[in-house]
C-alpha cells in the first residue's frame, strides 16, 4: 500500500509538533508508552510515543477551544486516567482518556468525549482523528492495510507500520455509543471508519439536521490498541486482530439480555410455513417451497428445499408435530425431481419448471450453475443420511452425484468459479468482487461432502479428495470470504479433517476463516432510524460486500458454530481461545437478534412498500431477507422462505428438553451428560458468561449450578464450564 492522503491540517499539525509550537498540558512518562496532552494549533491533541520509533497522535476535540487555556480543566485521577473539561461556544465538552496495559508490549488507549449541548448547531467532524508519524515527525510510508470498515460492519481499522518496522494498530470507534448524534443529525454510520494514511479513524458524514440544545451527545468513543509484534503471516494477522479486539470488546456498548422463548417462535414459524400458501408452489402433482413468499415467477430451487429439510429433519426428532412431519414428507418425496439422470446431478432450478427462467438476471439460465448452489443441496443430503435418513432413491442419486462433483472439482483445479455451464463445465464467471477469484469458501462444502461420504461409504478415495481440496486453501488471507455461512462450513470441514489427519495446518486455515467471519460482523448497537425497533449488535453480513444482514446465513452460522465448539471440546482441539470466545459471543447475541427478522416482532410502518421479489406478509413468522441501515426500510429484497429454519436451528442447539412440561434455553453451547439427561456442562472459554432460561409449568423443578441450589428467578447467569443439574420433586 502506497496511498497517501495527508491533509493540509495534518501537515500543519506535524510541523507544529516538530517545532514544539504547542503548550503541554499533561505529561505522563511511565517508561513503556510516554503520553502527552498538548494544546497545538488551537487543537487539543494527545501524543503517545511508541517503542517502534513512531508517534501516535490523536485529536481529542475537533472544534473551537477556549482562548484562555486556564479554562481547560485537567484532573489526573490515576496513572492511567485523565479527565478534561472546558467550555465552548456550543456547550461544555468532557473528555476522558484512559491508557490501559492489558499485557506486556500492548496498550489500549480509550478516548470518550461528550458534549453538553447549550446551542443548536450543525456538528462537524471532517478529519480522521488519529495521525501516525515517525518519531522525527515525518510521514511513515508503505504500511500494510489489513482491515477497514466496509459498509455497516464494525467501525475498525487494522494496520501495521510497514515492512521494516515492528508493531501493529487496531482502531475501533464504538459506533453504538454515538447513536444519539446519528439520530439527531440523520446520518448513516456506514463506511465512516477508514484508513487514509497516515490518518485513520472516524469521520462524521455531512449532517442533515443540527444537534439540539439541552442534550448530551457522545462525540467519540474510540479505542486504539497497539501491539509490539508485527504479523508475519495471514494467520498471525488474524490472531493479533482478535487478541487486540478481545481487550477492547468488554468496553463496547451492548444491548441488555432479553428473554426469548425459542420453542414458541419455532412453533409459530412451523405453523406458517405449513399453512401459508404463499410459501409453496404447485408444479404438476408436487408441492415445492418458494424461495420468497408469494414468488411464482421462477422455478423452485433445490437449495431452498434442502435449506429447510435438513434442520427441520433434526428439529423433528425432538420437537416435531404433524406440521413438521407433513413438510418433511413432501420435501423428501419431491426433492428427487431436481435430479438429472443424464448428467448425474441435481439441478439448481426444477427442470419441469425451467421454462419460466426469463434471463432478467445472469444466473437465470437452466444451464448456468452457481458453484455453491451445486454443492449445498448435496451437503444437506449427505448430512441427512448421517442423521439416519432412510431413502434408497435419494441415496442412489447422492452416490451418482459424487462422481459428477469430483470430476467438476478436478476440472476447476478445486478453485470454484461463480458461474459455470453445468453441461460443458465452461467457466462463465470467475470473479465476484473485482479482486477475488471465484468462491474460495465453497471448497469447504466440497470437503465436507467428501468427509461425510468417506464415513458413509468407507471409501478412502473420498478422504483423499477432501485432502486435495483442503491443500488448495493454503493461500487464504483476511479477504478470503465469499459467503459467511460457507466460510463457516469450510472452517468446520477443516477441523473435521484435522481430526482425521492430525495435520495442524488445517487448524490454522480454519482459524483464518473463522476470524474472517467475526470481522464480517457489525460489533455495534445500531439505534438510529428504524433500528431503534430491533437488536443489531454482532450482526453477521452474508457476503464480503452486502448492505444488510440476512437470516439464512446467520442461522446456518449459529448451527455450524455450535457444532465447531462441540467438535473442539470432544477432540481437545487447541483452537485460539480468543477466537473461541468470539464464536460463542456471536451465538449468544444471535439468540436475541434473530427474532427481529420476523415481521410480527416489528412495527409494520418500517417495512418497504414493495419487495423486489414476491410480497411481504407482515403477519407471518417467515423472515424477511434484509435488515440494513437504520435509515433503510426493511424487506426491500423479500421474505425468504429458505431462511425459515432459523428457530429450528436455535432449538436444536440451544434448547434442552428435561421433561414433558419443562425445557431449558442456554445462550452458550452445552454438552449434555449421556447418563443423566438432566445434567449438562456449559462450553466455551473459561469465565465466559451466558444466560439461561427455564420454561416450565412445574413449580417443583430444582436447579443447581456446580452443586449449589439456585433460587427461582426469571433467568440465570451462567459461565463456561459450569455444571448444571435439574431435578423434579
Amino acid at each position: 500500500m502506497d496511498r497517501n492522503y495527508i491533509t493540509l491540517e495534518a501537515l500543519q499539525l506535524s510541523a507544529d509538533l516538530k517545532s514544539k509550537n504547542y503548550v503541554e498540558l499533561f505529561n505522563q512518562n511511565n517508561g513503556a508508552f510516554p503520553l502527552q496532552i498538548l494544546h497545538c494549533n488551537n487543537e487539543l491533541t494527545l501524543q503517545v510515543t511508541l517503542p517502534n520509533k513512531h508517534l501516535l497522535v490523536q485529536k481529542l476535540h475537533q472544534g473551537t477551544l477556549p482562548q484562555n487555556l486556564k479554562s481547560i480543566k485537567l484532573q489526573h485521577k490515576q496513572d492511567s486516567n485523565v479527565q478534561i473539561s472546558f467550555p465552548t461556544e456550543v456547550g461544555t465538552v468532557h473528555i476522558e482518556v484512559t491508557l490501559d496495559l492489558p499485557e506486556e508490549n500492548t496498550f489500549v488507549l480509550h478516548v470518550n468525549s461528550n458534549l453538553n449541548c447549550a446551542k443548536e448547531h450543525f456538528h462537524q467532524n471532517d478529519q480522521r482523528e488519529v495521525l501516525v508519524l515517525s518519531n522525527d515527525y515525518t510521514i511513515p510510508k508503505h504500511p500494510t492495510l489489513y482491515i477497514e470498515q466496509v459498509e455497516g460492519r464494525t467501525g475498525h481499522c487494522f494496520v501495521d507500520f510497514g515492512k521494516k518496522t515492528k508493531g501493529c494498530l487496531l482502531y475501533i470507534q464504538d459506533l453504538g455509543a454515538i447513536q444519539q448524534m446519528a439520530e439527531q443529525s440523520q446520518v448513516s454510520y456506514n463506511d465512516t471508519v477508514k484508513i487514509e494514511w497516515p490518518q485513520l479513524g472516524f469521520k462524521l458524514p455531512h449532517a442533515k439536521r443540527p444537534l439540539k440544545n439541552k442534550g448530551t451527545y457522545c462525540l467519540q468513543q474510540s479505542f486504539v490498541s497497539y501491539h509490539f509484534n508485527k504479523p508475519k503471516s495471514h494467520h498471525e494477522a488474524s490472531d493479533l486482530y482478535l487478541k487486540l479486539l478481545y481487550h477492547i470488546y468488554p468496553h463496547l456498548k451492548k444491548p441488555q439480555n432479553k428473554i426469548i422463548d425459542l420453542v414458541e417462535i419455532a412453533n409459530k414459524t412451523l405453523h406458517d410455513l405449513a399453512t401459508y400458501k404463499g410459501c409453496w408452489k404447485q408444479v404438476q402433482d408436487a408441492a415445492f417451497l418458494n424461495a420468497y413468499t408469494n414468488s411464482y415467477d421462477t422455478p423452485p430451487e433445490s437449495m431452498v428445499q434442502m435449506a429447510i429439510l435438513r434442520p427441520l429433519y433434526e428439529y423433528h426428532q425432538r420437537f416435531g408435530n404433524p406440521y413438521s412431519e407433513h413438510i418433511i414428507e413432501e420435501l423428501l418425496k419431491n426433492i428427487a425431481r431436481f435430479y438429472d439422470d443424464e448428467l448425474g446431478i441435481m439441478h439448481r432450478w426444477l427442470p419441469a419448471n425451467s421454462y419460466l427462467l426469463d434471463f432478467d438476471e445472469e444466473q437465470k439460465r437452466s444451464f448456468i450453475m452457481d458453484s455453491w448452489y451445486l454443492l449445498y443441496p448435496l451437503l444437506q443430503l449427505v448430512s441427512l443420511f448421517e442423521q439416519g435418513l432412510k431413502n434408497d432413491e435419494l441415496k442412489q442419486q447422492l452416490l451418482k452425484s459424487l462422481s459428477y462433483i469430483r470430476k467438476t472439482a478436478k476440472t476447476f483445479n478445486y478453485d470454484w468459479p461463480i458461474f459455470f455451464n453445468i453441461y460443458t463445465l465452461e467457466i462463465l464467471k470467475e470473479e465476484g468482487n473485482h479482486d477475488v477469484f471465484g468462491e474460495v469458501d465453497t471448497a469447504g462444502l466440497y470437503i465436507q461432502i467428501m468427509l461425510k461420504s468417506y464415513k458413509l461409504y468407507n471409501k478412502a478415495t473420498y478422504l483423499a479428495e477432501a485432502k486435495r481440496a483442503a491443500n488448495k486453501l493454503k493461500s487464504v488471507d483476511l479477504d478470503s470470504l465469499y459467503q459467511s455461512n460457507n466460510a463457516a462450513y469450510t472452517a468446520e470441514a477443516l477441523l473435521e479433517l484435522y481430526v482425521e489427519t492430525s495435520n495442524r495446518k488445517y487448524i490454522e486455515i480454519a482459524e483464518i476463516f473463522l476470524g474472517n467471519i467475526i470481522r464480517n460482523c457489525a460489533l455495534w448497537d445500531m439505534k438510529y432510524g428504524n433500528a431503534k425497533e430491533r437488536e443489531s449488535f454482532f450482526g453477521l453480513l452474508p457476503l464480503k460486500r452486502a448492505p444488510y444482514t440476512a437470516a439464512f446465513e446467520e442461522h446456518e452460522t449459529v448451527a455450524i458454530f455450535n457444532r465447531i465448539v462441540r467438535l473442539v471440546h470432544q477432540n481437545n482441539i487447541t483452537l485460539s481461545k480468543n477466537l473461541l470466545f468470539f464464536v460463542n459471543e456471536y451465538m449468544q447475541y444471535a439468540l436475541h437478534r434473530l427474532l427481529y427478522y420476523f415481521p410480527p416482532s416489528l412495527p409494520s410502518d418500517i417495512f418497504a412498500d414493495n419487495a423486489k421479489t414476491g410480497y411481504v406478509n407482515k403477519s407471518i413468522y417467515i423472515p424477511i431477507e434484509d435488515i440494513g441501515d437504520g435509515w433503510e426500510a426493511l424487506g426491500q429484497v423479500g421474505q425468504e422462505v429458505y431462511g425459515a429454519a432459523a428457530f429450528f436451528n436455535l432449538c436444536i442447539h440451544h434448547v434442552v428438553i428435561l421433561y414433558d412440561d419443562c425445557y431449558v434455553i442456554s445462550s452458550l453451547p452445552f454438552k449434555q451428560q449421556t447418563r443423566n439427561k438432566q445434567q449438562f456442562k456449559i462450553l466455551g472459554v473459561p469465565e465466559q458468561e451466558g444466560v439461561l432460561w427455564i420454561k416450565s409449568a412445574n413449580p417443583s423443578i430444582q436447579f443447581e449450578i456446580n452443586n449449589k441450589q439456585q433460587p427461582h428467578q426469571e433467568y440465570y447467569l451462567i459461565k463456561a464450564y459450569d455444571t448444571l443439574k435439574f431435578t423434579s420433586k
